[in-house]
């Protein structure tokens, strides 16, 4: 005669569920936090170069209208062009 007994007791399974559960509130932090880190990078590279258009006063501040090169002034270390 077979008998049939339970292989995955209660306690397993609250362990299982548990260490399930622990990943995915990991996972879920490490996320949000890489989405906040995101937006704070976003936010201050807009702030940064809100003050370089700012700082030219109006007159050929490095925006894209005035011909100063756009978002690449950034890179050019404060070296002149040779444009004046």
């Amino acid at each position: 005669m077979l008998t049939e007994e339970w292989n995955y007791d209660m306690t397993l399974f609250i362990a299982d569920f548990g260490g399930s559960l622990g990943f995915l509130l990991g996972v879920s932090i490490l996320s949000v936090l890489e989405i906040v880190e995101g937006l704070t990078i976003s936010g201050y590279e807009l702030y940064r170069r809100s003050k370089m258009g700012m700082k030219g006063g109006g007159e050929g501040g490095g925006g894209a209208e005035t011909g100063g090169g756009g978002e690449f002034d950034d890179y050019n270390d404060g070296e002149s062009d040779g444009q004046e």
